[in-house]
C-alpha cells in the first residue's frame, strides 16, 4: 500500500520524536551519572577491600619468633632502604647474624634499596657486624630501587626460589606479596627487637594497591 507524502512525513516525524524522547530519557548526563557512579563506587569498594585483604592476609603471616621459622629455609634476605635509621638497619643485620649463629640459615643477602640518592650506603657501614662469618656467606646489593627489583635479583641473579625475608612490617607485607606473586616462596620475619615501620598505613595501602594493579601480579595468599 502506497503512503501519501503527508502520511510519510507524519510517520517520519513520529519516529524522530520518539528517538529524541528515548535519547533524552536514557542518554543524558543525569541518567548516565546514575549508571556510571554506582559502577565506579562498586569497583572502588572491590579494589579497596582487595587491598585490605592482601595487607591483612600477609600481615598475619609475619613471623616474630625465630623458633617458628621452618627448617627447610636456608637463605635470608635482609631488606631495608638507605633512608632508614642506622640503628634499625643494624638491628636487622644483627638479627640475621643471630639466625646464622643459631644455624637456622646458611647465607645472608643484604638489600639496601636506593631510596635517597643523596645518601651513600655501602658494605663498609656493616662490615664489622659480620666479622666472624666466612667470606661469601654475606652478599650485599645497594643498587635496587624498589621491592620488585629485589624479587627479580633474588630469583634471576642469586637463583633463589625461597627465602626468609627479614625486615619490618611494611616491607615484609609488600615483599611477600610481590615476590610470591612472581612465583617465589617467601616468608616474612620481623625480629622482636625491631618495632619500627617507615610507611604510614595510608601509604602502605597506596603502594600495595599499585602493586596489585600490575599485570604481572597474581594474588597468592
Amino acid at each position: 500500500m502506497n503512503l501519501s507524502n503527508r502520511q510519510t512525513k507524519f510517520i517520519t516525524r513520529k519516529v524522530r520524536n520518539q528517538a529524541i524522547f528515548l535519547h533524552d530519557k536514557y542518554f543524558n548526563l543525569k541518567t548516565a551519572a546514575k549508571v556510571i557512579i554506582p559502577i565506579v563506587l562498586c569497583l572502588a569498594f572491590i579494589l579497596i577491600f582487595t587491598t585490605h585483604f592482601i595487607i591483612n592476609g600477609y600481615a598475619i603471616k609475619i613471623i616474630r619468633d625465630p623458633e617458628l621459622l621452618p627448617v627447610e629455609f636456608s637463605d635470608t634476605v635482609v631488606l631495608f632502604n638507605n633512608n632508614d635509621p642506622l640503628d634499625i638497619r643494624t638491628k636487622l643485620l644483627n638479627s640475621s647474624l643471630d639466625l646464622y649463629q643459631q644455624r637456622k640459615i646458611k647465607r645472608i643477602f643484604v638489600f639496601s634499596i636506593l631510596k635517597n640518592d643523596l645518601l651513600n650506603d655501602s658494605e663498609d657501614n656493616y662490615r664489622n657486624i659480620f666479622n666472624d662469618i666466612p667470606a661469601g656467606k654475606v652478599v650485599y646489593n645497594f643498587k635496587t630501587r624498589n621491592i620488585s627489583d629485589v624479587c627479580t635479583v633474588s630469583e634471576s641473579d642469586i637463583k633463589l626460589s625461597k627465602f626468609i625475608l627479614l625486615s619490618y612490617r611494611s616491607y615484609n607485607i609488600r615483599g611477600m606479596f610481590v615476590c610470591n606473586s612472581n612465583d617465589l616462596y617467601v616468608l616474612g620475619f620481623q625480629p622482636l627487637i625491631v618495632d619500627y615501620d617507615n610507611v604510614r598505613t595510608i601509604d602502605l595501602y597506596r603502594e600495595v594497591f599499585f602493586d596489585m594493579l600490575s599485570e604481572d601480579f597474581k594474588i597468592k595468599l
